[in-house]
């Protein structure tokens, strides 16, 4: 057994927030380590800095004034509103974002958790991406009332960020953390797929699926 793992099981509110964050299968090594770090031991503070955390989102500096939940601070105060509150319990994916480029659910974590890390929405990407998303997702009938899909994407992007070529059934697996009511989850799949296809360069592949 791995640390990661031993220190999990030794710890059982942190098993529970990295099973409720969707760490299972291909990265739970990746994101135990990361909420691990962030349960366990906080970057020490150097005399004179804040107590509160100090991180970054899309690319911004932020200092929040109190502790309470990111997916929170994140809608609320930071009017990221593609991050969606579909339970606010770890259940749905709604609410996927990235932390130092592993998907997460932001209905989960405290900001005092998010010290040091760097948090990524969809509002962050560059127009390029988003066209990219967009026309996938529309080409691939992914999208109806639209709520799940930004949480969609940000899990997508972990995946892509890869660089290599997915199985069906290995992107299955990675997108297994969102309940979609609307489209059916192979459209979902085709849309990822797309996407990865185009992103690898492979555009004859994705205009056939």
């Amino acid at each position: 057994m791995d640390s990661v793992a031993y220190q999990a099981e030794s710890r059982p509110h942190v098993t529970f927030v990295i099973n409720s964050c969707g760490i299972t299968g291909r990265q739970k090594t990746e994101r135990g380590k990361l909420w691990l770090t962030a349960l366990i031991g906080r970057r020490a503070k150097k005399k004179g800095e804040s107590d509160m955390a100090v991180f970054t989102v899309n690319g911004q500096k932020v200092e929040p004034a109190r502790n309470q939940k990111l997916l929170r601070f994140l809608r609320d105060e930071l009017h990221l509103t593609s991050v969606k509150d579909g339970c606010s319990e770890g259940a749905c994916g709604t609410c996927h974002v990235l932390v130092d480029g592993v998907a997460m659910k932001a209905c989960i974590p405290t900001l005092s958790m998010m010290d040091g890390r760097s948090i990524l929405t969809v509002e962050g990407f560059s127009d390029e991406e988003k066209e990219l998303y967009a026309y996938a997702f529309a080409e691939a009938g992914a999208v109806q009332c639209g709520f799940c899909t930004p949480g969609c994407i940000m899990s997508a992007t972990e995946i892509l960020n890869a660089k290599r070529e997915f199985s069906d059934d290995e992107i299955r697996k990675l997108m297994s953390g969102h309940l979609c009511r609307c489209t059916g989850y192979e459209n979902i799949l085709r849309a990822v797929k797309k996407t990865m296809l185009r992103r690898l360069g492979k555009n004859e592949e994705a205009d056939a699926i």
